[in-house]
C-alpha cells in the first residue's frame, strides 16, 4: 500500500507526448503575436523623428558692469524652462507660424479633419488649437551631458518634422536672445538710475558747500 502511495517517476516520453498533443496551445499565441506585429508594421503609418542639439552659452567678452548682470545659464533650470515653453500656446503658435504649417495643404486638410470644433469656434481657431495640442505631444526636450539640449520632433512626415524641429530651435534661440537683451537693458536702466542718484547727491553736496561758503563770507564781511 505504501508503494502505491509513492509518486511515480516522471516519464519523459509521456511528457513529450502530452506536449506534442498540446502544441497548438503554444504555437497559436506565438503566431498571432508575430502576425499582429507584421500587420501593425505594414498598416500603421511610419513615424519620423528629427533631432536638433543646442548649446546655450552666456555671451563672452562682456564689460565688467554687464558680466555680473547677465546670469550664467544653468542647464537643469534651462531644460525645465524649455519644457514649459513647449507647453505654452503662445510659444507653439509661433512655432506653427515659423514652420509654415498654416500654408501646408496636407497639414491643413489633416488638421481640419481631426480637429474638434465646438459651437462658435471658427475653422482657423479650431485648426490652431488642434495643432498646438498635437505639438505638445510631438516635441521632446532632453538634457544631455555637457549642457547639451536635444530637441526631437516625431511626425508622420519627415519633411514636416524637420520644419517643426527647426522652428522650435529658432524660437528657443530667439527667446534666449531676448532674455539676454532684457538683462542688458535692465543693467542699463540700473546704471542710469545710479548715475542720477549720484548726480543728485553731488548737486546737494555742492549746494550745501555753496551755502556754507556764502555764510562764511557774509560773517567775515560783517565782522
Amino acid at each position: 500500500m505504501n508503494e502505491s502511495l509513492e509518486a511515480s517517476p516522471l516519464d519523459l516520453r509521456e511528457a513529450l507526448r502530452i506536449a506534442w498533443r498540446r502544441r497548438w496551445l503554444l504555437v497559436i499565441p506565438w503566431a498571432v503575436a508575430v502576425l499582429g506585429g507584421v500587420a501593425a508594421a505594414m498598416l500603421l503609418p511610419p513615424i519620423y523623428e528629427c533631432t536638433v542639439t543646442m548649446v546655450l552659452e552666456r555671451p563672452s567678452g562682456l564689460p565688467d558692469n554687464l558680466s555680473g548682470k547677465v546670469a550664467t545659464i544653468d542647464p537643469a533650470a534651462q531644460v525645465d524652462f524649455m519644457r514649459e515653453q513647449v507647453r505654452s500656446s503662445v510659444f507653439l503658435s509661433s512655432v506653427i507660424t515659423s514652420a509654415g504649417l498654416h500654408n501646408d495643404a496636407t497639414t491643413h486638410a489633416w488638421a481640419l479633419k481631426r480637429a474638434p470644433r465646438p459651437a462658435g469656434m471658427s475653422e482657423p481657431d479650431a485648426i490652431e488649437a488642434f495643432l498646438v495640442d498635437y505639438l505638445r505631444q510631438a516635441i521632446t526636450i532632453k538634457l544631455l551631458k555637457g549642457g547639451v539640449f536635444q530637441i526631437t520632433v516625431a511626425d508622420r512626415f519627415a519633411g514636416r518634422s524637420q520644419h517643426i524641429v527647426e522652428a522650435v530651435a529658432n524660437e528657443f534661440l530667439a527667446s534666449a536672445k531676448a532674455a539676454q537683451m532684457e538683462a542688458v537693458r535692465r543693467t542699463g536702466e540700473f546704471s542710469s538710475e545710479q548715475q542720477q542718484i549720484y548726480k543728485r547727491r553731488l548737486d546737494e553736496s555742492e549746494a550745501k558747500l555753496e551755502a556754507y561758503r556764502r555764510d562764511v563770507l557774509t560773517t567775515t564781511v560783517v565782522n
